[in-house]
């Protein structure tokens, strides 16, 4: 960078607008523009009234005013659209005094240079620089920040990275909350179905078990379900159409043929035995024998039966009414 030893300086007019600005008068800051000019000899930085060889504007990007006396402007400059590069020798703070904008503070760096290459050179230059300048006790001090010249800095970029992280951060939190809470309803929602479905279930059972006696007789007649399987004497043996041969619990077979057996048939409704299960499917066996009470003890596997749960048993329905762990 450009060896500005003195630093910024008020020219003339710039020192008659500070005192302008000691009296109230508001003190706003335009632009800050660079310059290739050699300063005469002789001649007093003060005494200008514009930069001698104005080559460009630099971007204004933040403005302060501590409060000991000085402005802090912060600016930045890139030679994207330097057609030609030049010797950055001077910079200028210019300012607007009433309706006329001057050249405010300025500085020139005489023999120690920075040279800024084209754009075209294939070689992007982009700098940041703080100035800082005299506003006395001025009480209103501003500067025009034009949004077209304003260049993101490699701070501004990591800045920025990092509320996009923080912002992704929280939304991501916020997002997988959301979706547990949802989850959670939702398995909530299946665990009420599967429930209401067990409790469906039931209360199908148990519409189908307040059949009426002759219904169940007719329904086991006409199925002939309860055929017998098992025998122990031959009183179950269709002899009539039967062609395989009996003898005592002994049946030969010779080629094709059959061994049928009588339907067994029920006369009273008594005579049907239908077992209890849990909803897991285990037998539930009554401690002693139900004969139809009016209620019944059995052991059951835990958590296999609630309170409320309907089974049925040798032509009852018996609805669970208490639970209670063994010993």
């Amino acid at each position: 960078m450009a060896n500005y030893t003195n630093g910024l300086v008020l020219t003339d007019k710039g020192r008659e607008l500070q005192s302008k600005a000691q009296s109230g008068t508001p003190l706003t800051f335009t632009r800050v523009g660079l310059g290739s000019g050699q300063l005469p000899i002789g001649t007093e930085v003060s005494a200008l009234t514009d930069l001698l060889a104005w080559e460009m504007d630099a971007g204004m990007l933040k403005h302060s005013v501590p409060g000991d006396g000085t402005s802090r402007i912060t600016v930045a400059y890139t030679n994207q659209e330097l057609i030609e590069g030049f010797y950055w020798r001077e910079v200028g703070i210019y300012a607007m005094d009433g309706t006329t904008e001057i050249l405010y503070a300025v500085s020139n760096a005489g023999d120690y240079p920075d040279f800024i290459p084209a754009g075209t050179a294939g070689v992007i230059v982009e700098n940041e620089i703080e100035l800082i300048t005299v506003v006395g006790n001025a009480t209103s001090v501003t500067a025009t920040i034009n949004d077209s010249l304003v260049y993101a800095t490699k701070q501004d970029f990591t800045d920025f990275e990092t509320r996009i992280s923080n912002d992704v951060t929280t939304i991501t939190t916020s997002l997988e909350d959301t979706v547990n809470i949802k989850l959670g309803e939702v398995q909530a929602g299946m665990q009420k179905l599967e429930r209401a479905g067990e409790i469906s279930n039931r209360d199908i059972l148990d519409v189908k078990m307040k059949l009426s006696e002759a219904q169940v007789i007719q329904f086991l007649n006409k199925t002939g379900v309860g055929y017998y399987d098992l025998f122990t004497d031959t009183t179950g043996i269709d002899a009539v159409t039967s062609t395989a041969t009996v003898s005592n619990m002994d049946v030969t077979f010779l080629g094709l043929q059959i061994l049928k057996f009588k339907p067994q048939t029920y006369e009273a409704f008594n005579s049907i035995e239908l077992a209890i299960y849990d909803k897991d499917r285990n037998k539930v066996i009554p401690e002693v024998d139900t004969n139809a009470s009016p209620s019944i003890t059995a052991p059951a596997v835990p958590s296999s039966l609630e309170i409320g749960d309907k089974l049925y048993k040798d032509g009852e329905i018996y609805t669970i009414t208490a639970i209670e762990v063994a010993v």
